[in-house]
């Protein structure tokens, strides 16, 4: 072997080494960089110093992507997987991995900042373990990528149809700072949507589609559905981040019940946060939290989900600082706790349309239900319903300036109840029960004279609230654009007086001559619409529209429980409108570099010369902003503007130091390293 190969050998072996044992804040290191710099001055055959020169530019550029290829993201490293890949491949566009080796590279290949592109096609489980692994490591400021190639779909399919295990989870997820986007998991097999085994988790049942059990990892704009469950998100996984997702037709029949949920969320470290996603036709719960006596739901934050046609189930053993904030509800009731329990501490719920009633459970510390709309559209359904056990109850409860609409119950009109759990007779007859609103609003009037219990009166709640004597009227639309990807809405829609249209107004997210697809999230790959934006509102049909049913649904017969939910239209509708196109050039990221390599004296201040050019896009902002930063230090950096692309920098000690040129177009951004060595002098 010549020594030339000897140093690629041991340069290999160093690099491996090197990403295990280097930690920075706490997180693995891997930063080729400096493995092939190291190594380059290794001691190899005969113990020879061997100097040689790598360049910064044939390390940085491993893989780059094509410039031209639209809105992809200017990494250091770009990676490829495909459904006709190989784990012989080199991660190359014209030689991909398969999806396991992408995803669970063994020699440490993919670094932080990199994207894994996975082209269009159905993925199928490798046939030997039957679910993919990760075990992706990014880091916080440059987390890993996993997507859908841009132009193409991706398709991960759980059918193991081969196989009479078919209990397997398609993606488990450890690792750290990775981000799973834009791409579809389902399981095309028919054969078992009802089992005959009353069992949560027997093994002829679908399996779950995720499981995650990393930290700060990310799934977002993920289509979720026909799988055993949607999203587990377990006690191991910190400060995880599920957003934009569609998850719907998830679970099983069993003799004792539907089984399977939207999403599975327990949490004891950090913040889960669970955001603008859609969780509806579930078979038993669109959400779970909690669950088993060693779970907890400590810390977890639903903001601005929508859920419809399915149960909730947010409970613990353990409840604590649960947030749930901004969400929209229809069928599904909006309930916080399953009984009262010391171990429930602390709940705020503000800012919810909650269309299918609300019930709430007394927390040792306080719950907060402020500033939402409540109706429920069960014809025997109530507005609010309370379960206490303490005499002090009303110290525990926060509940205020709300709005409740007229419940569909006929005489008496009773849509608030409170049920006391406690020690009968430690409360008086007139603090449970049923109760009118107040005394003196239209219907309540009658209710009060048939209960003689008041809600407002009795109870120290709601004395800033409104009750509105009829059923919600009119439309009420909530747009969201996409925190991820601004081509990308969610519209939710309630349509009370039963329009055939519904004007949106989607000016944040389209220009005049975009073209679009607006997809109905209850049928989101058969209920598509495409056309041109001219301005103005949008026009959105609810006539006419489908819900996808559930995969085998027609093959199954003899249901123990019929899963097929309603179709909601033309009352209630959701959409994902997304632009496929803009009018004007697409934006690409800035090209940054961050200057050549540097070798000074400690203590110099060394000037750092970045450049950055751009297209010129988006519009708006249409201008650069900049960031230095330090990738990896010996000692103290200190910078004097790191905001700016020319800027001085000194540092404290010797050795050697990275640092990151970061820009952004406001859209888009990109970045380059440039290694200083300090060395004594």
């Amino acid at each position: 072997m010549t020594a030339e190969k000897d140093l690629v050998q041991v340069k290999s072996r160093f690099n491996k080494m090197f990403n295990k044992i280097i930690q920075f804040n706490g997180l693995t290191l891997r930063y080729r960089k400096f493995a092939a710099a190291f190594g380059a001055w290794l001691l190899i055959a005969g113990m020879v110093l061997m100097p040689v020169s790598i360049s910064s530019q044939s390390i940085h550029e491993v893989n780059k992507f094509d410039a031209n290829t639209p809105d992809s993201p200017q990494t250091s490293q770009v990676f490829y997987a495909a459904p006709n890949g190989s784990a012989a491949g080199d991660g190359s566009i014209n030689n991909p991995w398969d999806l396991q080796t992408a995803l669970d590279p063994n020699d440490n290949v993919i670094f932080p900042g990199a994207t894994i592109w996975l082209r269009g096609g159905v993925y199928r489980l490798p046939t030997s373990s039957r679910q993919f692994f990760s075990t992706l490591r990014g880091s916080a400021t440059d987390p890993i990528k996993v997507a859908s190639y841009p132009g193409e779909w991706a398709v991960i399919d759980g059918n193991v149809s081969y196989s009479t295990a078919k209990n397997k989870t398609m993606i488990v997820t450890h690792g750290m700072h990775t981000w799973y986007m834009n791409f579809e998991i389902t399981n095309t097999e028919t054969s078992n949507r009802k089992i005959n085994i009353p069992s949560s988790n027997p093994n002829e049942r679908r399996g779950n589609a995720i499981d995650d059990f990393g930290k700060f990892n990310k799934y977002i704009n993920l289509v979720i559905h026909d799988t055993g469950q949607g999203i587990g998100s377990w006690a191991t996984a910190e400060n995880s981040e599920y957003y934009g997702n569609i998850v719907y037709n998830n679970g099983w029949d069993a003799p004792d019940r539907k089984h399977g949920h939207g999403n599975y969320i327990q949490n004891n470290v950090g913040t889960k946060i669970i955001e603008h996603n859609m969780f509806f036709n579930n078979f038993e719960m669109n959400s779970q939290t909690g669950g088993s006596s060693a779970a907890a739901a400590i810390n977890l934050s639903f903001f601005e989900n929508t859920f419809s046609n399915g149960g909730m189930a947010w409970r613990g053993p353990v409840m604590r600082n649960f947030r749930a904030i901004g969400n929209k509800f229809y069928g599904s009731k909006l309930k916080v706790g399953d009984e009262v329990s010391p171990s429930y501490e602390s709940a705020e719920v503000r800012d919810n349309y909650a269309m299918g009633g609300a019930q709430l459970f007394e927390f040792s510390s306080l719950v907060t239900f402020e500033n939402n709309e409540v109706w429920d559209i069960d014809p025997t359904g109530k507005d609010l319903a309370i379960s206490y056990s303490s005499p002090q109850m009303t110290s525990r409860f926060s509940i205020n300036n709300n709005t409740y609409y007229k419940a569909h119950q006929a005489f008496p009109y009773w849509h608030f109840v409170a049920y006391f759990l406690g020690t009968p007779g430690t409360v008086p007859a007139s603090q449970f029960g049923d109760f009118a609103f107040n005394r003196t609003t239209g219907s309540q009037v009658t209710t009060f004279n048939y209960t003689g219990k008041s809600w407002v009166n009795n109870f120290p709640f709601d004395a800033n609230s409104t009750y509105i004597d009829t059923a919600p009227s009119g439309k009420k639309v909530f747009v969201q654009p996409n925190r991820y990807d601004p081509k990308r809405a969610n519209l939710i829609i309630y349509n009370w007086d039963l329009s055939n249209t519904v004007d949106v107004n989607v000016g944040g997210i389209l220009s005049p001559g975009d073209t679009y697809e607006l997809r109905n999230a209850q049928d989101y790959f058969g209920d598509v619409i495409t056309g041109t934006y001219t301005g103005g509102s949008l026009q959105v049909t609810m006539t006419g529209r489908t819900r996808a049913k559930p995969i085998g649904y027609d093959q199954t017969t003899g249901w123990y429980h019929d899963p097929l939910q309603p179709n909601t239209f033309p009352r209630f509708g959701t959409f994902v409108l997304i632009k496929t196109n803009s009018s004007t050039t697409i934006n690409q990221a800035p090209t940054v570099n961050a200057g050549a390599d540097i070798n000074v004296p400690v203590n110099t201040v060394v000037t750092l010369s970045g450049t950055a050019t751009d297209d010129g896009f988006p519009t708006n902002p249409g201008s650069l902003t900049h960031s230095w930063s330090r990738v990896w230090a010996r000692g103290a950096v200190l910078l004097a503007n790191p905001a700016s692309l020319t800027t001085t920098a000194r540092f404290s000690v010797a050795g050697r130091y990275v640092l990151r040129l970061r820009s952004s177009d406001g859209e888009l951004e990109s970045f380059d390293d440039v290694v200083i060595t300090v060395r004594k002098r």
